[in-house]
């Protein structure tokens, strides 16, 4: 009952929906360009995991966002907003954000609050993405092996 009613008291919640795989500084400039426009800001971070698990994801975020604890809640959904029939009514009165034309365009056209956030350049998924695997695979080399350094 308690949550129910601090979110009553929120009127502008913002729902930052990312795949954060993994997390990176141009998703973080992302989002903290548009957090102080919101009473809250929920960052949605898109389920099954590619190549992080979603509580290493969080644990990276809320150290990122550590400045604004209280204000930031992180979540993570199956939903593929890119293709949902219909949100689930929790985010109905909530400004959706994102950085994906497909989600955008999408749910633009259901009549969603929606916002495209502007993407810092250089800053691509797919590439964040192989790097991250291939410092993992390179831990594991040295962990396991020795450097050669």
């Amino acid at each position: 009952m308690q949550q129910k009613e601090k979110e009553t008291e929120l009127k502008n919640i913002g729902l930052f929906v990312l795949i954060s795989q993994p997390p990176n500084i141009g998703e973080l400039i992302s989002v903290l360009s548009v957090i102080d426009r919101f009473d809250a800001l929920i960052l949605c971070f898109k389920t099954p995991i590619r190549v992080m698990p979603i509580k290493h994801v969080s644990e990276l975020w809320m150290l990122a966002l550590k400045g604004y604890k209280g204000k930031v809640m992180l979540t993570s959904s199956d939903t593929d907003f890119a293709t949902v029939a219909e949100l689930p009514e929790v985010y109905n009165d909530k400004v959706i954000l994102t950085l994906s034309k497909k989600v955008f365009v999408h749910l633009s056209t259901m009549g969603m609050k929606i916002e495209m956030v502007d993407r810092v350049k250089g800053y691509h998924d797919i590439f964040m993405r192989a790097a991250y695997v291939q410092g993992r695979a390179l831990d594991y080399v040295n962990e396991h092996f020795g450097s050669k350094n």
